[in-house]
């Protein structure tokens, strides 16, 4: 029988990316250990910890997620991120060490905007919402960029409804931009319920059939 060579373990881990693509998960799972078997290299080792956190197999992925970032820390905040992303929905949640984990993606990559979602989903889950609104501001002054990305801006909104009477017109403000920037039946629907929450009824009346006219396929009973 003729010894892998090397070489053998990228046909193996690319054989195990083709079938994580067909939602094959369980040959897929045998193909990335056979290529790290042949050669540990951070590739397979980190698809191997996607594939088990695909599978909701999450404290088999924090171990090759973990063993990944020991190998190389190529791509670090992503991994850091696909942990804090675990440790979050792993029975017995650590919610605090997937906070940890993200403010390290943000150290790698201090623009990276996967992990502010992350991490403010997680301080909404704790119910820290106003330090949830505080990462999400602080990471638009550092960067000097507005954040344009349809799930923070959604994030960023179900958190000032939740924040309550106080914040009705941030929630509005913030309501209008998601709209603005993205035209789906989430986002106007989101601003027609800020429209009510701040008293204007007349205002939220007009947006919701308008919405009924633009997409009646939507609407219909």
């Amino acid at each position: 029988k003729k010894k892998p060579s090397h070489k053998d373990w990228y046909i193996h881990y690319m054989k195990g990316e083709i079938l994580v693509n067909k939602k094959s998960y369980a040959e897929a799972t045998e193909h990335y250990k056979e290529s790290i078997r042949i050669k540990e290299t951070r590739k397979s080792v980190f698809a191997l910890g996607r594939c088990y956190a695909t599978q909701d197999k999450f404290i088999f992925a924090i171990l090759f997620y973990e063993k990944s970032l020991e190998i190389s820390r190529e791509d670090a905040a992503n991994t850091l991120v696909n942990l804090a992303a675990c440790y979050k929905k792993k029975e017995n949640p650590d919610m605090e060490k997937a906070i940890r984990l993200c403010d390290e993606a943000l150290d790698e990559q201090d623009d990276y905007e996967r992990a502010i979602y992350v991490k403010m989903t997680t301080l909404r889950e704790l119910n820290r919402l106003e330090e949830a609104i505080e990462c999400i501001d602080n990471f638009e002054k550092m960067t000097g960029k507005q954040i344009k990305d349809r799930e923070i801006l959604r994030e960023k909104v179900r958190i000032y409804d939740r924040l309550g009477e106080g914040y009705s017109i941030k929630f509005l403000e913030n309501s209008n931009k998601l709209a603005e920037l993205h035209n789906d039946v989430s986002a106007h629907l989101w601003k027609a319920w800020a429209l009510e929450a701040n008293g204007k009824f007349d205002e939220a009346e007009k947006f919701y059939d308008e919405m009924i006219e633009k997409r009646p396929e939507e609407w219909a009973i």
